[in-house]
């Protein structure tokens, strides 16, 4: 198996959020926080015969690039690359290491629908990279629907920079950690669910979907 641009580039995001993985058998990718908090999936090109874990999937990237025209070798016991003149053996992690990533179904109706551009997730990041923010928040107010990031921080409450990405008539705060919103290039459509106390995302984009966790007591929904 030699693995697509594509899929490389796909794992390598998802590296962001965990560098451990478990890979099941076919062409669905999944990966989770250590924390179930944030869930991504993708579907790929490649398709694995059997389940097996690598504990550090950037460090295994790296690994195929040391050999010109590899293919990969998911045996048994041990994964096998071979190519040019060259040949690495490489551990599998033990499955009981690494937390596996369920696939996730949502219930009931979205809250909240939007389309989220990679331009204007790009600008929100930018601006929260310049003012040393650490949220991300869709907000609905007076008919506007905002990308805000602002902080969360005493002294730098009142910090925060606005994209207007749409119209609502909805009055609410979905607040993101930051840290959850490096997502794989594209566009998303985003669904917000409000289940009981908890509040839960979808990002649905032609590549990769996330569910992410919002932060429900930072939240507000009218």
């Amino acid at each position: 198996m030699k693995f697509e641009q594509k899929t490389v580039e796909i794992l390598k995001s998802f590296t962001g959020v965990n560098p451990a993985m478990v890979f099941n058998p076919g062409n669905v990718l999944r990966v989770r926080t250590s924390t179930g908090t944030v869930v991504a999936k993708a579907t790929i090109a490649e398709s694995f015969e059997k389940q097996f874990a690598i504990e550090d999937v950037p460090q295994f990237l790296n690994m195929l690039s040391l050999v010109d025209d590899y293919d990969v070798d998911f045996a048994e016991d041990v994964i096998q690359v071979k190519g040019k003149g060259r040949k690495i053996k490489y551990n599998y992690t033990s499955l009981a290491l690494v937390k596996e990533a369920k696939n996730i179904k949502i219930p009931g109706e979205p809250k909240v629908t939007f389309t989220l551009t990679q331009e204007d997730l790009n600008k929100s990041l930018k601006a929260l990279g310049i003012l040393s923010l650490d949220h991300l928040v869709v907000v609905g107010n007076e008919g506007k629907l905002l990308i805000r990031v602002e902080a969360d921080k005493v002294g730098a409450q009142g910090n925060h920079h606005d994209i207007e990405i749409g119209e609502t008539d909805q009055t609410f705060n979905a607040v993101f950690k930051a840290e959850y919103m490096r997502l794989y290039p594209g566009d998303y459509k985003v669904d917000i669910y409000v289940i009981g106390e908890q509040v839960v995302s979808s990002f649905i984009g032609p590549d990769v979907e996330y569910f992410i966790a919002v932060e429900a007591e930072k939240s507000t929904f009218e």
